[in-house]
C-alpha cells in the first residue's frame, strides 16, 4: 500500500487539504480506500514483499536511508509487475513523483536541523 504507484493514485485521484505534489496531504476516506486495485500476488510475491517490508523497517530503525532506498526500489519493481505498467507508465509515475520525493529529502534535513 506504500509503494511508488499507489502513491501516485493517492496523489493522483484523492481529495487533498493543498496541492498534494506540492506539501499538501491527501485525505485517505475510506470510501475510496475501497476502490484501490490491489492485483493478484502469487505466494512467492508475498512472501518477498513481507521480506522487503521487514528489512525496510529494520533499515529504517537504523536510519540506513540508502539501504531503505534500495529495498524500497525492489518493492516498487514488483509492484510495478503486479500492475502490469509498461515501462512509458513507470517513467511517468516516477517523473511525477520525483519532485516531492526531493522536498521529501528537504524537509528531512531541516528536521536533523532542528
Amino acid at each position: 500500500m506504500n509503494s511508488t504507484p499507489l502513491d501516485w493514485l493517492y496523489r493522483s485521484t484523492f481529495p487533498a487539504w493543498g496541492d498534494p505534489w506540492n506539501s499538501g496531504r491527501v485525505q485517505f476516506r475510506g470510501n475510496l480506500m475501497d476502490q484501490i486495485p490491489i492485483p493478484p500476488a502469487s505466494a512467492a510475491d508475498k512472501t518477498k514483499l513481507t521480506k522487503l517490508a521487514e528489512r525496510a523497517a529494520k533499515a529504517a530503525t537504523g536510519r540506513d536511508d540508502a539501504e531503505v532506498q534500495r529495498i524500497e526500489r525492489d518493492i516498487d519493481e514488483i509492484v510495478y509487475r503486479l500492475f502490469d505498467l509498461t515501462a512509458a507508465e513507470i517513467t511517468q509515475i516516477e517523473t511525477a513523483l520525483a519532485k516531492t520525493r526531493d522536498q521529501d529529502s528537504e524537509d528531512d534535513n531541516d528536521e536533523d536541523e532542528a
